[in-house]
């Protein structure tokens, strides 16, 4: 088996090897990334002239000028994680990484691990204590996904009942849904003001707004994107940015006014992105990361919200570490343990 770098866009396809792959083993992603000043690297695993395998990789800093590799739902595998895999992967990636800087790598393979392949990882590298989850930079171990391949309406009285009358309720008051799939730096300013208001008002935290701008003039070159925006006459409620994927419609950005809330515009608006997911041919709709099994106790409002869409939860497998530097490794663990920062 060989790992083998890519630095061509035209060459890197997880697409080829999991349909299913998450966003977040794009290039267009890494990308986003790169517009944070993270350093990026994708590679191939080949197995003889076959491509098994495919991984993106990206630095994090951490103090005193160290940093850890993560690989943010992947690396992305072909078939199921075997011994020879996962002892190939710890050798390659030690040696790619070996750079006097990295203290670890956190793998967070795709398709996700169950039951006796979480024990071949195990035997490999250090499984992730939970306390070391917590950390804007690592993905969700869970989602609520809806499946688009049933009929619509299947899919719209699976939906609680609180929810369908919500979805009504902004149909008879008035509400409309736009969604947009071109010129979408025409429609930036406004989605950015509706994000810094619902941070203003929600307590998070936003990305610098160039973050944003990247991601909007990936989607104009891209055409992987589209954003429903919700109105009440002239006035924008509701802007929600959703990524195209592989077989998935990803939710990415919600954004609500403190005005007409009472019409319940955030529901026809999500609703909505259903629909158009499921006309543009996608077989799954995934509302994002929730609390799940102890996990992000601070999302369970939002959890509550998506899980009224109906759909299915997707769990993911355990974080998996291999350290590098072993000392500031376990230094880090008893950070998180303690701090949690």
């Amino acid at each position: 088996m060989n790992l083998v770098e890519i630095t061509s866009e035209k060459e890197f396809d997880p697409l080829a090897v999991n349909q299913s792959v998450p966003f977040t083993q794009s290039w267009f992603y890494g990308d986003w990334q790169a517009e944070e000043k993270r350093e990026v690297r994708r590679f191939s695993i080949e197995d003889g002239d076959e491509i098994v395998g495919s991984l993106q990789a990206i630095r994090y800093p951490l103090p005193l000028n160290k940093s850890y590799i993560y690989i943010p739902y992947g690396p992305v595998l072909k078939n199921n994680l075997t011994e020879k895999t996962a002892a190939f992967l710890k050798k390659s990636l030690k040696e790619v990484f070996n750079d006097g800087k990295t203290v670890f790598i956190r793998l967070d393979f795709w398709p996700a691990l169950k039951d006796r392949l979480e024990k071949t990882a195990g035997k490999f590298f250090v499984k992730s204590p939970r306390s070391s989850y917590r950390g804007s930079n690592f993905q969700p171990r869970a989602e609520r996904v809806i499946d688009l391949k049933q009929p619509e309406n299947e899919i719209f009285f699976a939906m609680e009942p609180k929810a369908r009358y919500n979805v009504r309720l902004a149909l008879k008051k008035g509400v409309v849904v736009k969604t947009i799939t071109k010129n979408f730096l025409d429609y930036f300013e406004d989605f950015y003001s509706l994000m810094t208001e619902t941070a203003n008002r929600d307590g998070f935290s936003l990305h610098p707004r160039s973050y944003y701008e990247e991601i909007f003039n990936s989607a104009e070159k891209r055409k992987n994107a589209f954003l429903a925006l919700a109105f009440y006459g002239d006035t924008l409620l509701v802007a929600n940015l959703v990524v195209l994927y592989g077989e998935t419609a990803f939710f990415l950005f919600g954004s609500s006014s403190s005005e007409y809330r009472e019409l319940m515009p955030s529901y026809l608006c999500q609703w909505q992105s259903v629909r158009k997911a499921k006309e543009l041919g996608f077989s799954y709709y995934s509302f994002g990361g929730i609390s799940h099994k102890g996990l992000n106790r601070s999302w369970e409002g939002i959890s509550v919200y998506k899980k009224k869409f109906g759909g299915f939860v997707r769990e993911y497998s355990p974080f998996y570490d291999l350290a590098i530097q072993p000392f500031w490794y376990y230094l880090y663990i008893l950070r998180k343990a303690f701090f949690g920062r």
